[in-house]
């Protein structure tokens, strides 16, 4: 199962936070990734088209700080190049 799951944790206090429920997918795509100190969380999903191109579903995430959870901001989709 290609399943990504995880938590956020606030190094300040020690807070636990679940990751973005992605109902779409079931989950939270192939991977995720962030960058330390940014408000943005990505959620991918990578998938083989029915002509062979591979395409990734990108879908960006932001930190409400106040809320204290993530609320989706965007999806984008992009074809990888075929390295064939």
């Amino acid at each position: 199962s290609g399943c990504v799951t995880g938590a956020m944790v606030d190094t300040r206090d020690g807070s636990v936070y679940s990751m973005p429920e992605d109902k779409e997918w079931g989950g939270n795509g192939t991977y995720i990734d962030s960058k330390k100190e940014s408000e943005i969380l990505l959620t991918v999903a990578v998938a083989q088209s029915p002509t062979g191109e591979v395409e990734e579903t990108r879908k960006y995430w932001e930190w409400d700080e106040g809320l204290k959870k993530f609320k989706f901001d965007k999806i984008e989709s992009v074809l990888l190049e075929n390295d064939e």
